[in-house]
């Protein structure tokens, strides 16, 4: 969860007391545990904070804590500075709250910091969909916990119009708000939910003019899949994802669009058809002659290199059922399977054209939590590396055949943790760097990450305790 020159840091919540975590800070060097401190959630009166999440900022955390206010009735958000170590150096700050009703509904708080951590946003979020002009309420710190501003802000839209998904917030202070559907790849059952045809408008709500502006993410007669936004070192605002041409939950090319902050103007806008040979490598001839394009990819990362070139990377991703009648009572059972396919990687230049296209084939299928499902993709100087379990056999099945169709990765049989790297000219080098039967232990994507100033941390599990090891490139 954050990391400084000489190592990173791992917080884990204590199974027998849910108001301690535990902060350990591992050594890059030996991968040794330099310590493992106890941070004790703050009280109110005799009422204790909740744990919510700790954030690595400089050279201490941010630890932010909720409490049901029943004197107040109110649901409150705090942030503490926390020194370097985990120690307390201030007494929480109430940074938001809201009536205890809101959050009996399904509301919760959540933050972004802004790109030079200086400052941070908090806001509720809900589970549910946003109610008809139902406000957003927005409060702006710096990291010395002096408020920016506060604004409770309703948008001009009914909620069947407009659903906000995302939040940015940029150095000056301005927020960012980004409408739209995402599939859940956490959602294990009937609750799954592909992403509904509907309006992409992102919002930029400048504070010190105290004015709201818009952009409409129009692709003509196409339809957005999947979108993201970021911020680039720029300070300009780049959205980008993948294009339907028919909304059939397929994706047939990518669009981007940059934004300037501060007339809020157009300085890219293009849209570009995946080309016949990268759809060869998934579809069959016939299909592409067709006009058929590939179904169910999601955007999952967004990247903008020093050069301001972009690299987008997305995973195949859909929920199967499985029927199983009992011969007996006649009684049918449903198993929602959950599919993590093939990943494509696509860089684009800075005005949007193409650089280049590629396929990282895999087939991962699970009726679990899909903790050792899906990949994680990391930046090592100009290349970009994914990581995933594999079956054995296709390090060398498709170094031989890129185009084959790669064996299904299984935990209950041997497995491999695979890397492949694509160089900045999209060589893609495909490697098994490390045998999960041989050590005991499996990748588990979610708990690996990327240390800001220092190499990859990859987090692998066993059957009584998590494991890290240090990615070295041998590039």
């Amino acid at each position: 969860m954050g990391s400084d020159k000489g190592g990173f840091y791992v917080v884990r919540q204590k199974e027998d007391n849910e108001y301690e975590v535990l902060l350990d800070r591992y050594s890059y060097g030996e991968m040794e545990r330099q310590f493992s401190n106890t941070i004790v959630m703050p009280a109110s009166g005799d009422d204790k904070h909740r744990f919510s999440a700790l954030s690595h900022v400089k050279d201490g955390f941010i630890l932010f804590t909720s409490l049901e206010n029943t004197y107040n009735d109110t649901y409150e958000c705090y942030a503490t500075p926390l020194g370097s170590d985990g120690g307390k150096v201030l007494d929480p700050v109430l940074v938001h709250s809201i009536p205890t009703e809101m959050h009996r509904t399904g509301t919760f708080f959540d933050y972004r910091f802004s790109p030079d951590s200086s400052k941070f946003l908090v806001f509720f979020n809900s589970s549910f969909e946003r109610k008809a002009k139902e406000k957003l309420y927005l409060r702006i710190y710096g990291i010395d916990f002096e408020m920016y501003w506060k604004k409770d802000l309703e948008l001009p839209y009914e909620q069947d119009v407009i659903q906000i998904r995302d939040y940015l917030l940029d150095n000056q202070a301005d927020v960012y708000m980004m409408s739209g559907w995402a599939p859940d790849k956490n959602q294990t059952n009937n609750k799954y939910q592909r992403p509904q045809e509907g309006r992409y408008v992102l919002f930029h709500y400048r504070w010190k003019e105290n004015r709201l502006k818009e952009f409409d993410v129009s692709l003509k007669d196409k339809t957005i899949v999947s979108i993201k936004a970021v911020i680039s070192n720029n300070g300009d605002i780049s959205l980008a994802g993948f294009f339907s041409n028919d909304y059939l939950f397929s994706v047939a090319g990518t669009f981007l669009f940059t934004l300037d902050p501060l007339t809020d103007g157009v300085k890219t806008a293009t849209m570009v058809p995946f080309p016949k040979d990268f759809l060869s490598q998934f579809l069959s001839e016939r299909a592409v002659d067709k006009g058929m394009d590939l179904n169910d990819f999601y955007l999952d990362h967004f990247i903008i290199t020093d050069s301001g070139e972009v690299v987008l990377a997305g995973e195949q991703f859909f929920i199967s059922e499985r029927v199983q009648q009992d011969p007996v009572t006649g009684r049918q059972e449903v198993e929602y399977i959950r599919n993590f396919n093939d990943i494509i990687v696509v860089k684009l230049h800075p005005d949007g054209k193409p650089i280049w296209y590629r396929r990282v084939a895999k087939r991962q299928t699970t009726s679990d939590t899909g903790n050792f499902s899906s990949y994680n993709a990391f930046t090592d100087k100009e290349d970009l590396v994914v990581f995933f379990n594999d079956d054995p056999e296709n390090t060398t099945l498709l170094v031989s055949n890129p185009t084959a169709t790669p064996k299904q990765y299984s935990r209950e049989r041997n497995s491999v943790t695979a890397s492949v790297r694509i160089s900045s000219s999209g060589i893609a080098t495909r490697k098994s760097i490390s045998n999960n039967k041989e050590t005991g232990t499996t990748l588990k994507p979610t708990l690996s990450s990327e240390a800001v100033n220092g190499p990859v941390i990859l987090g692998f599990e066993d059957a009584r305790s998590l494991k890290y090891a240090l990615y070295k490139s041998t590039k």
